[in-house]
């Protein structure tokens, strides 16, 4: 078992048996859970959860006043890097 300092941002490498094994494949996103503020919980998320994770972008962006162009403008100056 290798351990790590967790830092935001953090990348986590699964052992190739695991990814085999659970169907994972490189690049795959995993829908990380807290379960009693101890253990973290892998899933690999279902069709339907990208609907339920921009629900939760519209919803962070009415909070913080930012509007679809702020969000345009970010995307273009990312994709010109």
């Amino acid at each position: 078992m290798k351990k790590a300092s967790i830092k935001e941002g953090f990348i986590i490498e699964l052992p190739k048996e695991t990814l085999r094994n659970f169907s994972i494949k490189n690049g795959d996103w995993l829908v990380v859970r807290l379960l009693n503020g101890k253990e973290l919980i892998l899933e690999k998320p279902k069709e339907d959860y990208w609907e339920e994770n921009f629900a939760w972008g519209k919803e962070f962006a009415k909070v913080k006043r930012i509007k679809p162009k702020d969000i345009l403008k970010a995307l273009q100056e990312i994709r010109s890097r």
